[in-house]
């Protein structure tokens, strides 16, 4: 499945993850553990939409007063995205080691943007990336970091400065990206609240 265009996902699976995101981080906060299905079949809206059960990776980033306040995902997919969703939302909210866990105060403001990714492959230089469409995983000396593909965008970075942030984020030297380094990219489709 392609994600590049407006209409991969309808509005209505849309509004169905953003409430299922929601009201997992709801869950979690009132039982202090991470839902399951059936713990949320009140938001249930009778959508039979295939996506929702084919395996899919997926990120939930949640933000608080237009500042990022967790990020968390996956890069493969491993679980049907209805499953994903639920827990990388409780993720995002509660494991991201950057972050206090979200409280029942701030709750009511975050808010929640979900990134469903494509299959990440390879490219054979960093000069077939193109940074305002891919997502770019950055492998080398068994560390590696990642990008959503928006992050070089909302940052205003160029490709320079985003594989630096890169190789910062997965604590290389600053330019180890000039050389024997490996990219995978991806696309997403990304939606908010």
């Amino acid at each position: 499945m392609t994600l590049n265009t407006s209409d991969s996902v309808s509005q209505e699976v849309q509004d169905h993850l953003i409430q299922l995101a929601k009201a997992s981080i709801a869950y979690y906060l009132d039982a202090n553990k991470e839902p399951n299905r059936d713990d949320l079949s009140h938001i249930e809206t009778g959508i039979s939409d295939p996506l929702l059960e084919t395996e899919r990776a997926a990120f939930v980033t949640l933000k608080l007063d237009s500042h990022l306040r967790g990020c968390i995902g996956s890069v493969f997919p491993t679980k049907p995205l209805t499953d994903e969703v639920i827990h990388q939302s409780v993720n995002a909210a509660f494991n991201d080691y950057r972050f206090n866990p979200v409280t029942e105060s701030e709750y009511p403001n975050l808010k929640v943007e979900i990134s469903i990714l494509s299959q990440p492959s390879p490219v054979d230089h960093y000069d077939k990336i193109d940074i305002e469409k891919h997502g770019i995983i950055l492998k080398k000396d068994n560390k590696s970091a990642l990008f959503l593909p928006k992050v070089a965008t909302e940052q205003g970075w160029d490709l320079p400065t985003t594989l630096t942030h890169l190789c910062q984020k997965a604590g290389l030297e600053l330019f180890d990206w000039k050389s024997n380094t490996e990219f995978l990219v991806f696309e997403a489709f990304e939606f908010k609240e």
